[in-house]
C-alpha cells in the first residue's frame, strides 16, 4: 500500500448567498467534516460558483464562511461568481483568478474559465498557451493538477450540456 503524500478536499458550487435558497447549515456541516478529517487535508480546492450572483454581500459572506476552513483554500472563479461585475470583486476579495501553487513535487494551476454574465466557459488562447508552456517545463514525476470551473465535455441529459468550455479540444 502506498503512502499518502498529499490530501486534497474538493468542494464546488456552494452558491453562498444571504438569501433563503442558500442552506448555510449544510455548508457549515461540510466545513466541520473537512476540518475533522484525519489526517487533515493539505489544501481545500473550491472549483467555482462560490457565490450565487457575484454581488458584494455574497462575497462578504463567502469570505467569512471560508475562514472557518482550517486548511489553505484555493478558489477558482465560476460563472456565478462573475455575474454582476463579480470578476472585480473576486480579484479584490478572494485573490487572483489565475493562480499557481507549488508544493514539493505537486503543482496546482487554478485558471479562470468563466465569461462575465454567461454560463459557457472559455480558457482562451492566452491561457492555453500559458498552460502548455508551464506544463511542458515540469518533469514526469511532478503531479500536475489543473482546476477550472467548467466541464470539458457536455454531459448529455444532465442539464450540464451548457456549462462547458467553448474552446475545449475534443
Amino acid at each position: 500500500m502506498s503512502e499518502i503524500r498529499f490530501r486534497i478536499a474538493h468542494i464546488s458550487d456552494t452558491h453562498i448567498s444571504p438569501h433563503a435558497n442558500f442552506v448555510g447549515e449544510a455548508f457549515d456541516w461540510a466545513v466541520s467534516d473537512v476540518n475533522g478529517l484525519d489526517p487533515a487535508p493539505d489544501i481545500v480546492i473550491h472549483s467555482g460558483d462560490l457565490t450565487d450572483n457575484g454581488v458584494l454581500r455574497e462575497y462578504e459572506l463567502s469570505v467569512a464562511k471560508l475562514q472557518a476552513l482550517e486548511p489553505k483554500v484555493l478558489v477558482a472563479s465560476g460563472n456565478h461568481d462573475e455575474r454582476n461585475y463579480g470578476h472585480a470583486l473576486f480579484k479584490e476579495m478572494i485573490g487572483p483568478v489565475d493562480n499557481e501553487l507549488r508544493l514539493n513535487d505537486i503543482v496546482i494551476y487554478i485558471t479562470d474559465s468563466p465569461q462575465p454574465d454567461r454560463d459557457e466557459g472559455r480558457l482562451g488562447r492566452r491561457r492555453q498557451t500559458y498552460l502548455e508552456e508551464k506544463l511542458s517545463q515540469l518533469t514526469k514525476e511532478t503531479t500536475k493538477i489543473l482546476v477550472f470551473h467548467h466541464h470539458l465535455v457536455s454531459v448529455p441529459f444532465s442539464g450540464r450540456d451548457q456549462d462547458i468550455l467553448e474552446d475545449a479540444i475534443a
